[in-house]
C-alpha cells in the first residue's frame, strides 16, 4: 500500500474540459451513505460537475438507496431518489442524462472504469466490498459492472472529523491488487477539496438585481404557498431597501442552538441603529422555547407555515423558516443575503466558498477541523491581501462565538479568493490518477 500526498492545489478553474475523457462509465455510489439530502447530494453535485465543467461524453451512473421506511424515532427514512426529486434543479432533465437506479437494477454491462463512493453513516469509508461475492474472496457479484481494472476511489466527509475516533483519517484509491491512500476531501492545505456546485459558481457573480430576477423567475418550483408568498415578498422590487436579509442553515441541534443567538446578537447593533428590519431566512426547525429572556422582545419567530406580515416593525428581527427547497433556490437565497450566511455540512459548505461571499459555520466536534482549515486559509489570504485584524475574530470563532459576524464585511476580498486557492475534488482525481501513473511510470490500464 502506497500513501500519495497531493501538495500543489487546484483552483476553481484549474481543469480544462476532457480531463474524464479516458474514462467511458463513471459508477457514483450513494447507497445509504449520509442522513438528510446529504444521502445523495454528493453525488447529484459530482455528476453535474462531470457533465458541466468538465464535458464529460460518457455514461453517467448514481445508485442510491432504495427504501421509504420508518426509524425507530417514528421518522420516514426517504429513498434515494425521492430525495434527489427535491433538491436537483429539473430532474426529469438530470436524469436524461445520467442514469439513477437502485442497486438490484444494475447490470453487468456496460463495464465501469471509474467509481466513486462517498461517505458512510459516521464518516467512514465505503470500500466496494458491498458489491462483492463475499468479503473474504473480493469476487464481484454477477451484476456487478465492475472488473480487476476497474479504478476505485473511496472518500470520507470533509475532514473525516464525524469519526471523531480516527486521527488520521485516508481516502483510498484502488485498481486491480494495488493499493494508494491520500487524504479525505476539505479545506485543509492538502485534503482533496470540496464538490463543484455548478448553480453557486453560475451565482457568484450576480448583482442583487440579477440575484433577484433569479430567485422570481423559480418562485413557482417551491411547493409551500407559505414559503413561496415569503420569498417573493423579499425578493419584490424595492424589498430590499426596506428590509435587511439573511441566511442561516444548521441552526437546529442543541450543540448549536446557543450559537446561533450569538450571531443574532451580533446583528442586534444594527437593528439599533437602523429603521429596517431583518429577516433572516432558515431552511432549519427554530423552536421559540430556545429563544434567549434578552433577545424576546427584539426577535419574532415564523414557523413554515406561515407567512411574512405585511408590515415589518422596524429594527425587529424575524427568523423565517421556510419549508425545503431545491438547490439552487438555497444557494440564491444564501448569495442573496446582505449578512453573512450560517452555514453547516459538505454540500452548503462548498457551495458557500464558491459564492465567494463572507459566511460563518456552526462548531460541532465532527466538523472543528473544518472550521480551523477555512480560518486558516483566509487568515493567510487576509495577509496577503494586507486586512489586518483577522487573528482577532479567528479566535472567536474558534470558540463558536457568532457575535463578531458583522466584522467580517472587512474580510470580503479574502472570501473572494477563498474558492481560487480551494481545489475541487473532481479535479484532485484527476491529480491523483496522474501522480499514481507517475509513480508506477505506466497507464492505469483501461477496463476490459
Amino acid at each position: 500500500m502506497t500513501f500519495l500526498a497531493l501538495i500543489a492545489p487546484s483552483s476553481l478553474r484549474a481543469q480544462e474540459p476532457g480531463a474524464f475523457d479516458r474514462f467511458s462509465h463513471v459508477f457514483l455510489d450513494a447507497q445509504s451513505v449520509r442522513g438528510g439530502n446529504g444521502d445523495v447530494a454528493p453525488a447529484y453535485l459530482f455528476a453535474a460537475d462531470l457533465l458541466q465543467r468538465h464535458g464529460f461524453k460518457g455514461k453517467l451512473t448514481i445508485v442510491v438507496t432504495e427504501y421509504d421506511e420508518r426509524t425507530r424515532e417514528g421518522a420516514t427514512k426517504k429513498s434515494g431518489i425521492s430525495i434527489l426529486k427535491k433538491i436537483v434543479p429539473d430532474f426529469e432533465r438530470f436524469t436524461s442524462r445520467v442514469d439513477v437506479t437502485y442497486a438490484d437494477n444494475v447490470k453487468g454491462e456496460p463495464k465501469a472504469d471509474l467509481f466513486v463512493s462517498f461517505a458512510g453513516v459516521n464518516g467512514e469509508l465505503r470500500l466496494p466490498f458491498a458489491w462483492s461475492r463475499d468479503f473474504e474472496s473480493k469476487e464481484f457479484r454477477p451484476n456487478s459492472p465492475f472488473t480487476d481494472k476497474t479504478v476505485f476511489f473511496s472518500y470520507s466527509v470533509f475532514g473525516n472529523t464525524e469519526n471523531t475516533e480516527s486521527t488520521f483519517s485516508l481516502s483510498t484509491i484502488n485498481f486491480g491488487k494495488s493499493m494508494y491512500v491520500t487524504l479525505p476531501p476539505g479545506l485543509g492545505e492538502h485534503e482533496n477539496g470540496i464538490y463543484f456546485d455548478p448553480s453557486a459558481a453560475r451565482l457568484r457573480d450576480m448583482t442583487r438585481t440579477q440575484l433577484r430576477a433569479f430567485i422570481q423567475q423559480r418562485l413557482g418550483e417551491i411547493e409551500s404557498a407559505a414559503t413561496r408568498e415569503s420569498i417573493a415578498a423579499l425578493t419584490s422590487e424595492g424589498a430590499q431597501l426596506r428590509v435587511r436579509t439573511g441566511f442561516a442553515y444548521g441552526i437546529t441541534i442543541d450543540e448549536v442552538k446557543g450559537q446561533f443567538w450569538t450571531y443574532v446578537r451580533g446583528i442586534r447593533s444594527l437593528a439599533d441603529t437602523s429603521p429596517r428590519p431583518t429577516v433572516i431566512i432558515t431552511p432549519s426547525a427554530v423552536n421559540g422555547r430556545d429563544l434567549p429572556i434578552d433577545l424576546a422582545d427584539r426577535v419574532e419567530l415564523l414557523r413554515k407555515d406561515n407567512r411574512l406580515p405585511d408590515h415589518l416593525e422596524a429594527g425587529k428581527i424575524y427568523v423565517l423558516q421556510i419549508a425545503s427547497v431545491k438547490n439552487d433556490m438555497f444557494n440564491a437565497l444564501m448569495a442573496y443575503s446582505e449578512l453573512p450566511a450560517i452555514v453547516s455540512g459538505d454540500n452548503a459548505l462548498s457551495a458557500a466558498v464558491t459564492l465567494g461571499k463572507p459566511f460563518v459555520m456552526t462548531k460541532v466536534k465532527w466538523n472543528a477541523k473544518n472550521i480551523e482549515a477555512l480560518l486558516e486559509r483566509l487568515e493567510r489570504l487576509a495577509v496577503d491581501l494586507k486586512i489586518h485584524g483577522f487573528a482577532l475574530l479567528k479566535e472567536k470563532l474558534m470558540k463558536a462565538d457568532l457575535s463578531v459576524v458583522l466584522d467580517l464585511g472587512r474580510f470580503r476580498p479574502a472570501f473572494r479568493e477563498l474558492s481560487a486557492s480551494v481545489p475541487m475534488l473532481s479535479d484532485r482525481i484527476t491529480e491523483v490518477l496522474a501522480r499514481i501513473e507517475g509513480a508506477r511510470n505506466q497507464p492505469i490500464p483501461d477496463p476490459a
